[in-house]
C-alpha cells in the first residue's frame, strides 16, 4: 500500500462563539479532503458542500453508540450532512470527515465521518454520498440550532496517494 501525503490547507480557530465556519476556494489539486474539528457548543454539527441545499444530494447512513445503547439512522431528505450528535458545552467533540475524490467531475463523492464526545458518552460513524458531479470548492460547518464555542478549531487537509 502506498503512503499517503497530507498537506494542511487551512485552519480556523474561533475567537468567539459562531454558528458556522466556511472554507472556500478549495484547490482541486488533491485526491481527497480531510476535515478535522474539535468543537463544543450547542446544536448539531452539520456539513454543507458548495452551498448546495438540495435535499436530493445528501444521502447517508449512520450508527451511533452511547452508554444507553446503539442506534442507527438513515437520511436522504436533509440539505446537508448531519452527524447525529448534539454538541456539548465542553471542547471535547472530535469529528474527522474524509471526502474522497472531491475534485472529480465525473462521479458522486463518498464521505466517511467519525465522531466522538467524551462528555456525551457518544461515538458516531457515518457513510455518505454527495450525489453531485461538481467538484467540491467550498464547505460550511454549522451548529444547527445553536453555536460553536470560542476556541473550537477546524482544520482542512488535502491528501494525495
Amino acid at each position: 500500500m502506498a503512503l499517503q501525503s497530507t498537506t494542511a490547507l487551512a485552519k480556523i480557530t474561533l475567537q468567539e462563539a459562531s454558528d458556522s465556519i466556511e472554507f472556500s476556494g478549495i484547490p482541486g489539486t488533491y485526491r481527497d479532503l480531510v476535515l478535522v474539528s474539535k468543537a463544543g457548543g450547542s446544536g448539531q454539527w452539520v456539513l454543507n458542500l458548495n452551498g448546495d441545499s438540495s435535499t436530493s444530494n445528501y444521502l447517508y447512513v449512520a450508527i451511533r453508540g452511547r452508554s444507553a445503547g446503539v442506534g442507527g439512522y438513515q437520511f436522504s431528505t436533509d440539505g446537508a450532512f448531519y452527524d447525529g450528535m448534539t454538541l456539548q458545552s465542553t471542547l471535547d467533540y472530535i469529528n474527522i470527515c474524509e471526502i474522497i475524490d472531491y475534485s472529480q467531475t465525473n462521479k458522486h463523492k463518498t464521505l466517511l465521518f467519525r465522531g466522538t464526545s467524551a462528555s456525551a458518552s457518544v461515538v458516531t460513524a457515518t457513510a455518505a454520498r454527495y450525489a453531485s458531479n461538481n467538484a467540491i470548492t467550498s464547505l460550511t460547518v454549522s451548529a444547527v440550532g445553536g453555536s460553536f464555542l470560542a476556541n473550537s478549531t477546524f482544520a482542512l487537509f488535502g491528501r494525495v496517494a
